[in-house]
């Protein structure tokens, strides 16, 4: 599924960004935000 192969390329460059207090910083908003995101393109995509 090519939804998939995208979500799991984008945790993959998430994962890369640096561990310092900005990265951190970006990390931590990039992951509480995935969700959102993640669930909006499954249900666009038909996962349900």
């Amino acid at each position: 599924m090519a939804d998939s192969s995208f979500l799991l390329s984008t945790i993959s460059l998430a994962q890369m960004e640096p561990t310092g207090s900005k990265g951190g910083t970006w990390k931590a908003m990039g992951v509480s935000n995935f969700g959102g995101w993640a669930l909006t393109i499954w249900v666009f995509g038909g996962g349900s």
